[in-house]
């Protein structure tokens, strides 16, 4: 101690001593360790303003400046700092800096003494951010408090963990190990004791401690110097930090004691280097009997160049060892024989000279080693982060493949270093598999590989032309996205985009497309970051090449295209692959060749006023439209005939304006007149925008299958809220499976037919502009609607028609399994009221039950047994996994209530009602009754529609018959989301086992605000 700083008084007591300290703000300091790596011979090294793997970097407290020291020269420059010289780096200046630790480029971290804070430094531009500092150093030194905690009084030296989440600092003057976050968040900088003379005991007490390390079993070692001890830390977790001795005067003997140890670094093989600058010796430690001895002092291994002041030290990855010597001083120690030679100061080495050096020394390490033998351990699938130092550099990595398996080695951009070169080695290391220059994206490097054995593979990343920088490995299993054969080909429609990745060099990928004999069709590629591609057609048996192309002509990029028309129907197959191995994504484009019909052209015609204008923006200059509020007086056909049965994409395209409708309704049919397939309802204020093709925007109207050879589009000017806009409509055969189009059978199409006195409304406002009435009656007026060629199950059966005053509220819908079949169910309805339980394909509908039909024929009847006019408009059919029976609504058959229940004035809840009850004592009671049930597991849901006022504990019972189940409080506050079905949203209550052929549902007012009481479903659940 009384050599450590000069001037101090052997008498001095320890409290006078750092009252001295902190008055003389002596800027002698003190210091840490890191295990460091140097890297590949730096002969060929320029300086840099930055680091490089294996510099020396030096703390100056003299210039308060950070030193680069070039490892093979001594030549020095300054890498932050020195305000009045060089002044390297922006952010706060740095003041009696002490310690240095190095954990990469970005991460240099400094204890400064003066400043009682923690530096981070960049180590590319030396720019400077101070990680922790206390509230009151921080208004001295006019910055900002970073962290809460303890303060620090003279922060020496500093250790950081290998995640990079914590440091941890000695202070001298509180005598104490500190830790600091450095994790991003509401910690950071955050300090707190780990350890200290009190903390968490008395036993073996700090005393001065200055060196701080991490052993290989990540515990902390503390060069005690106030104590002549070297001691562990085993727990790191604040104020847990039991102190243990490792070596003193007597641990394990008195043979080579210390004096005042300073600083202390793990060597590889675990022993312990120390150094004392009490005897100006370093000393290697065994970890585990603490036995002493000299590596190196001023007579081992002889006199030559003896050490002056020696207070830090760090370690290089061939053994030897940067001493920090305060004369401005740096030696290296050779690491077996101990013998010194001055690296830097003194006349040695280039550059700016020392100030006052002090304590700070650490070496920048490596990334990854130079060769296979250190190589860093990668797993699949990682991106690990690198960093070419120095011109060069490169770096190895090893990674455990299997054989038969595809990988991909790449580096990805992003970086600093943006030219790579990539080399595959085999299980030896040295064997070269493969190497690639610009393969990835732009000119980064891409490997692509199959091992045949299963085994440890290298792979060495360099910057080409020695550049250096960083980036990052991607080593991932090539997860093909298509085979590589006609046997795993990708099925593709017609028309369709699918997208694709050439993963690796060499690959290729298969796909395989269903075409029509005598229909042209063109197949070309559209370049993503493969460059250029290949494309090839191969016939039905997957190996006869058809066609092939490397470059469109006249293209200016290098994508693909063939046009082909198969003489016959069949599965064709078409093989992607990137030229000259390039690897890279690309979209595959499969058409068909189009038909259109232009209004005015011939297989277009119209009937009523359509107005023909002639704006530029139209497709071919020509259009037709309508203006608002028709009654579907005038319809606009486009005719297809001559065609092929099969499947047909159908879209349309208009030109757009504010003026145009919101509603226009295009329906297609098999013929004119025939069974409607699917109506789309289009906004034209909005310009198409699905695709692009013949010169113009389209908008995707349907997919359909005709079995016969027409194809008729109609455009109705039917109640719209805007002009209605005929112009060019496109179909183009394709293989996509056109969706299940559920059947709706309107007044006037086949399917449908009235007996009696029933009046047919045109250009009304129904479905299509035109429903049939028939005035109250006896019954003996009737309208059918005749559903053919369903399949047996489950059917949700709806209907829509045109509210007024004077229609029936009892008008009486009757479904019958099949033309003369048995009637299913009969229901009731409301025609006063517009349907309101969904809309879908242009239509609002009601539901009017969920039934099971035997045949193939489903027929719904409506009679004008009622008491007003009954409306007959169209009616639709929905296959469905509902049971019929299955939903009980508030006031269907099968529920009832106890007075109290209301009913509110908004239309709200399934079906448009719903009831609702106070909070209560348990006495309101709605009850939903299911009956003639099969015995088993059932699953039971509820709706209702939320808000702020329901009650959060909303408690339905379950029955099994009389015998309660289970309870369950449901917040009604919350939206049901569980699933879908009837277009409402259920919630779950219970999945309940039932031994009778009933089930009771119950909810009650006993709860804490409004319940209510909707509809409750159920579904059985078969095991």
């Amino acid at each position: 101690m009384r050599r450590l700083f000069s001037g101090w008084a052997s008498g001095l007591t320890r409290g006078a001593a750092r009252r001295r300290f902190r008055r003389r703000q002596s800027r002698q300091a003190m210091g840490s360790v890191a295990i460091v790596q140097t890297c590949e011979s730096l002969e060929d090294r320029v300086l840099l303003a930055g680091v490089a793997s294996g510099d020396i970097l030096v703390t100056d407290f003299g210039l308060d400046a950070v030193f680069i020291v070039d490892p093979m020269t001594g030549d020095r420059e300054i890498l932050s700092g020195d305000p009045s010289g060089a002044n390297v780096g922006t952010g706060p200046d740095l003041s009696n800096p002490l310690d240095i630790v190095y954990v990469d480029h970005s991460h240099i971290y400094v204890a400064d003494a003066d400043r009682d804070a923690i530096f981070k430094i960049d180590g590319m531009t030396g720019n400077r951010q101070i990680v922790s500092i206390g509230p009151n150093d921080a208004t001295t030194a006019g910055v900002s408090a970073v962290g809460t905690g303890v303060e620090f009084a003279t922060p020496v030296d500093l250790a950081v963990d290998t995640a990079g989440e914590f440091a941890y600092v000695t202070d001298v003057i509180l005598d104490a190990v500190i830790q600091v976050d450095l994790r991003p968040g509401a910690t950071f900088g955050d300090r707190q004791i780990v350890s200290s003379f009190i903390t968490p005991d008395v036993t073996n007490p700090l005393d001065f401690p200055l060196g701080i390390a991490f052993d290989a079993a990540d515990r902390l070692l503390v060069a005690n110097a106030g104590a002549s001890q070297l001691l562990r830390i085993d727990n790191t977790a604040p104020g847990l930090g039991a102190r243990t001795v490792v070596s003193d005067n007597s641990t394990p003997n008195g043979t080579n004691p210390f004096v005042d140890p300073t600083d202390v670094v793990v060597e590889s093989n675990g022993n312990l280097l120390v150094s004392d600058q009490g005897n100006e010796t370093l000393f290697r430690v065994d970890p585990t009997t603490g036995a002493r001895t000299i590596l190196s002092n001023a007579t081992t291994p002889d006199a030559v160049n003896p050490f002056q002041n020696i207070s830090s030290l760090a370690q290089e990855l061939n053994g030897d060892f940067v001493v920090m010597d305060r004369t401005e001083l740096v030696f290296r120690v050779d690491g077996t024989t101990g013998a010194r030679t001055i690296l830097s100061g003194g006349g040695t080495g280039a550059g700016p000279a020392f100030g006052a050096m002090d304590f700070g020394i650490t070496v920048v390490t490596d990334d990854h080693t130079n060769s296979a033998a250190g190589a860093t351990p990668i797993v699949v699938p990682s991106i690990t982060d690198g960093v070419t130092e120095v011109a060069g550099d490169d770096d190895f990595f090893k990674v455990s493949l299997v054989a038969g398996t595809k990988y991909k080695f790449e580096t990805l951009g992003g970086g600093t270093l943006s030219d790579t070169v990539l080399t595959l080695f085999d299980t030896d290391g040295t064997t070269q598999l493969a190497s690639n220059d610009d393969g990835g994206s732009g000119f980064l490097s891409l490997i692509g590989f199959a091992p045949t054995v299963s085994g440890d593979y290298f792979v060495k990343v360099e910057g080409f032309g020695s550049r250096t920088g960083t980036y990052m490995l991607d080593v991932s299993e090539v997860v093909d996205d298509h085979g590589d054969d006609f046997t795993t080909a990708t099925p593709v429609a017609v028309p369709s985009t699918s997208n694709g990745e050439i993963e690796i060099p060499l690959d290729d990928d298969f796909f395989q497309v269903s075409l029509t004999a005598n229909v042209e069709y063109t197949f070309e590629t559209v370049l993503g970051t493969l460059t250029d591609t290949t494309l090839r057609l191969f016939d039905v048996d997957g190996t006869t090449s058809l066609d092939f192309n490397d470059d469109i002509p006249g293209s200016s990029n290098r994508a693909s295209r063939i046009d082909f028309t198969p003489t016959i129907t069949g599965t064709y197959f078409l093989k992607v692959e990137g030229f000259n191995e390039n690897a890279g994504t690309y979209m595959l484009d499969v058409s068909s060749t189009p038909i259109i019909i232009d209004d005015g052209d011939a297989g277009f015609s119209t009937i009523g006023p359509w107005a023909p204008r002639t704006p530029a923006a139209a497709f071919q200059g020509d259009t037709h439209h309508r203006p608002p509020n028709g009654l579907g007086e005038s319809v606009a056909t486009w005719e297809f005939t001559g065609l092929v049965p099969g499947t047909y994409h159908v879209a349309a395209t208009w030109f757009a304006h504010a003026n145009r409708a919101s509603n226009s309704p295009f329906t297609v049919r098999e013929t004119i007149g025939g069974a409607e397939l699917d109506t789309a309802i289009v906004n034209q204020k909005i310009a198409p925008n699905d695709f692009n093709s013949d010169g113009a925007d389209w908008e995707n109207l349907t997919v359909v299958t005709i079995t016969g050879t027409t194809l008729v589009v109609e455009l109705r000017n039917s109640h719209n809220d805007g002009y209605v806009v005929a112009d060019a409509i496109r179909i183009a055969p394709t293989n996509t499976l056109a969706p299940p189009i559920d059947p709706i059978i309107d007044d006037g199409e086949p399917g449908f037919a009235t007996t009696g006195s029933w009046s047919e409304k045109l250009f009304a406002n129904g479905r299509h502009s035109d429903v049939h009435n028939s005035l109250q009656g006896n019954g003996s007026d009737k309208a059918t609607w005749t559903f053919t060629g369903l399949t047996p199950g489950n059917y949700l059966v709806s209907a829509t028609w045109t509210s007024a005053a004077n229609r029936a509220t009892n008008a009486p819908f009757t479904i019958f399994d099949g033309t003369g079949g048995p009637a299913i169910q009969t229901r009731l309805v409301n025609q006063k009221l517009e349907p309101n339980d969904f809309s879908q394909r242009g239509s609002t509908w009601e539901r009017l039950a969920v039934v099971t039909i035997t045949g193939t024929e489903l027929v719904v009847e409506l009679t004008d047994d009622a008491n007003g006019y009954v409306i007959a408009d169209a009616v639709f059919v929905q296959a469905t996994t509902d049971a019929p029976n299955t939903i009980i609504d508030n006031g269907d058959p099968g529920f009832t209530s106890t007075p109290g229940w209301t009913q509110p004035l908004a239309t709200n809840g399934y079906d448009g009602d719903q009831l609702n009850a106070s909070k209560g004592d348990g006495s309101r009671i709605a009850t939903w009754t299911f009956t003639d049930l099969t015995p088993g597991l059932y699953r039971v849901s509820a709706t209702w529609t939320a808000f702020t006022n329901r009650a959060t504990d909303a408690p339905y019972t379950i029955f099994d018959g009389a015998a309660p189940l289970v309870t369950i409080d449901i917040n009604q506050q919350l939206t049901p989301d569980d699933f879908t079905s009837f277009g409402t949203s259920w919630e779950d209550l219970a999945t309940v086992m039932i031994t009778s052929n009933t089930l009771t549902v119950q909810l009650s007012d006993n709860a804490n605000d409004f319940v209510i009481a909707d509809a409750v479903r159920i579904e059985r659940v078969v095991i």
